[in-house]
C-alpha cells in the first residue's frame, strides 16, 4: 500500500503534541525533564511547518484570524520578561500553538487523528478520575509517591473530594475532562449514527466523562462545558430559529432540578454544589481577586505596551518576596486581564481580534454548512460544531484561568482552529 509521508507526518503531528498536553504530569519521565519536553514540542512544531511549507509561503492565504495570531506571536517577543528571567518555556509553548494552529491549515487528513486521540486520553483520565475515587486506598498509598513533590498538595485536595485523577493537579484534570465532555457531547448533538444502540452507547460515554468532570468538583469546566453544549446545540439548529430555544430552556431546567435532587444524595454532586455556594467563605474569585487587582496595577504603569510577556508572574513573586521556580509558573487566572498588564492595549486589541477573526471564519463556515446539511458529510458539520464549541470555551475559560498559557489547554485549542481555518478554505473551493 502507498504511503503518503507528508500526510502521516501531519497526523503524527498532531497526536505527539496532544501527548505532550496530556501527559505534562509525567513530562520529567518520559521527556527526561522540563526542557526535554518542550524540546519535543519545538520539533513537532517544525514538523507541522515542513509538511505544509508550501502552504504558509503563500500570502494569498493568510486569513485575518492567521494575521492576528502571528502579530500576536510578533508582538510577544519585544521586552519579553520570560526570557529576561531565564523562563523561556513558558513563552515557547504557547508561540508553538500558535505555529502549529497556523501550520496545519492546509492538511485535511489530520482531523480525525485529533478527535481521536483527544477521546482517547479523555478516557484514560476519566477512567483513573473514578477509579481513584472507588479505591482510595490505591491512590493515597501508591499513586500519589510516583508525583515528586505533590504529594502533600494532592492528599490534601483528595481528601477535600476534589479528584486530582493522574494528574499533578485537580485544575489540570478538570481541564483534560471538560473539554472531553465537549468532544463526546458534540457527537451526541451532531452526529448520524447508524443505530439506536450506538447512540445508547455514546450516551453512555459522554455521562462517564461529564461524571468524572463532576467529582473534580472544578466549577468553571462543569459551568463552562454544559454552556459550550448549549452553544454547540444553537449552532447546530441554527435552521430551527424556534424550537431550538424550547429544547435548550427545557433541559436547562430539567438539570436544575437533577442537580437539586441529586446534591443531598451524591456526595460529589454536593460537593461540586458547594464549591459554587460556599467558595473562600462565599467568595467565588476563590482568593483570584488579588491577581487581578495586581494585573491592573501593572497594567496602568504601562497601559499601552504593557510590562511585557511573562512580566505578571515574575514581578508578581517580587512583590510576596517568592520567587521560587514553582512560584514563578503563576498567572492572573484572567488571560484578559494578564494580556492587559503584559501586553498594554495595543496587544490586547490584537488578542481580541485574533479571537474574534477566528470565530468568524468558524461561524461563516458553519453557517453556510447548516443551511444545507445533506450537501455536507456529517464529519464537515461535526468539525466545525466542536471547533466552535472549543472556541466559546476558550473565550469563557479566559475570564477565570489561565488556558492561553497553559499548554493542557491551548494546544487543544489551537487545532481546533486550525481545523476550522482548514475547513473554511475547503468550502471556499466548492461552488
Amino acid at each position: 500500500m502507498k504511503i503518503n509521508v507528508p500526510r502521516s507526518l501531519a497526523a503524527w503531528t498532531v497526536m505527539g503534541v496532544l501527548l505532550y498536553a496530556y501527559m505534562t504530569t509525567f513530562q520529567t519521565v518520559i521527556w527526561g525533564s522540563r526542557s526535554g519536553g518542550v524540546l519535543y514540542v519545538i520539533i513537532l512544531t517544525m514538523m507541522a511547518v515542513l509538511v505544509n511549507l508550501n502552504k504558509l509561503i503563500n500570502i494569498d492565504s493568510v486569513s485575518a484570524g492567521r494575521s492576528f495570531w502571528i502579530v500576536l506571536a510578533l508582538l510577544s517577543c519585544f521586552n519579553n520578561q520570560d526570557i529576561r528571567f531565564d523562563s523561556q518555556s513558558r513563552w515557547i509553548l504557547p508561540m508553538c500553538g500558535i505555529i502549529i494552529m497556523i501550520a496545519l491549515k492546509g492538511r485535511n487528513e489530520w482531523q480525525s487523528y485529533f478527535i481521536k486521540t483527544v477521546r482517547f486520553f479523555t478516557g484514560i483520565h476519566a477512567f483513573f478520575t473514578i477509579f481513584f475515587y472507588v479505591f482510595k486506598g490505591l491512590y493515597l498509598n501508591v499513586f500519589v509517591k510516583l508525583i515528586p513533590g505533590a504529594g502533600v498538595y494532592l492528599i490534601s485536595k483528595f481528601n477535600d473530594g476534589c479528584m486530582p485523577g493522574i494528574t499533578g493537579h485537580y485544575s489540570t484534570n478538570g481541564i483534560y475532562l471538560g473539554i472531553g465532555f465537549v468532544f463526546f457531547a458534540n457527537d451526541l448533538i451532531t452526529k448520524n449514527y447508524n443505530s439506536q444502540n450506538e447512540k445508547n452507547k455514546a450516551v453512555c460515554k459522554a455521562l462517564f466523562v461529564l461524571l468524572a468532570l463532576v467529582l473534580t468538583t472544578k466549577r468553571a469546566h462543569i459551568l463552562f462545558g454544559v454552556i459550550v453544549c448549549f452553544v454547540i446545540y444553537y449552532f447546530y439548529n441554527s435552521d430551527k430559529k424556534v424550537s431550538r430555544w424550547f429544547y435548550i430552556i427545557g433541559a436547562v431546567i430539567g438539570l436544575a432540578v437533577l442537580v437539586i435532587i441529586m446534591a443531598p444524595i451524591v456526595p460529589a454532586v454536593g460537593n461540586m454544589v458547594n464549591r459554587f455556594v460556599n467558595a473562600d467563605g462565599g467568595e467565588l474569585s476563590n482568593g483570584r481577586i488579588w491577581f487581578w487587582e495586581f494585573a491592573l496595577e501593572k497594567f496602568r504603569q504601562n497601559p499601552v505596551f504593557g510590562i511585557g510577556w511573562g512580566g505578571f508572574k515574575h514581578y508578581y513573586h517580587m512583590r510576596i518576596g517568592d520567587y521560587s521556580s514553582t512560584g514563578t509558573t503563576v498567572d492572573a487566572h484572567n488571560v484578559y486581564l494578564q494580556i492587559l498588564c503584559e501586553m498594554g492595549i495595543v496587544g490586547f486589541v490584537v488578542f481580541l481580534c485574533a479571537v474574534s477573526a477566528t470565530f468568524k471564519t468558524t461561524w461563516s463556515a458553519l453557517k453556510r454548512v447548516c443551511k444545507n446539511k445533506r450537501k455536507y458529510s456529517n464529519s464537515v458539520i461535526n468539525e466545525l460544531t466542536l471547533s466552535i464549541g472549543m472556541q466559546v470555551f476558550f473565550v469563557l475559560y479566559c475570564f477565570t484561568g489561565n488556558c492561553l498559557y497553559d499548554c493542557e489547554f491551548f494546544f487543544v485549542y489551537a487545532i481546533s482552529c486550525a481545523m476550522a481555518f482548514n475547513k473554511a478554505e475547503t468550502l471556499k473551493e466548492i461552488k
